[in-house]
């Protein structure tokens, strides 16, 4: 049996049904949509995160290597001023 694209699915379960209009059948029919269509932003969602957490991933290693080697980092430490707004008027 070969597989079925998603509309020949709902195809089949309309000839199937016929005219019936029942609520139940509606319903179903709906769910039956709604499980197989499926959401092309729901794809590029998931398709960005999995994007996202391999290159966060990647940079996580990079990191590792970098915390690996001899690279000294010098602390740069600044002068803290007090600044208010009446010093930021009168200039």
């Amino acid at each position: 049996m070969a597989k079925k694209s998603a509309s020949e699915l709902i195809s089949s379960f309309s000839n199937i049904v016929g005219e019936n209009t029942n609520e139940d059948i509606i319903g179903f029919m709906k769910d039956i949509e709604d499980s197989i269509v499926v959401d092309p932003y729901e794809e590029k969602y998931n398709q960005l995160l999995k994007d996202y957490r391999e290159r966060f991933e990647s940079a996580q290693d990079v990191e590792d290597s970098n915390e690996s080697s001899d690279i000294v980092h010098e602390e740069v430490h600044d002068e803290i001023i007090d600044t208010t707004i009446d010093d930021l008027m009168e200039e």
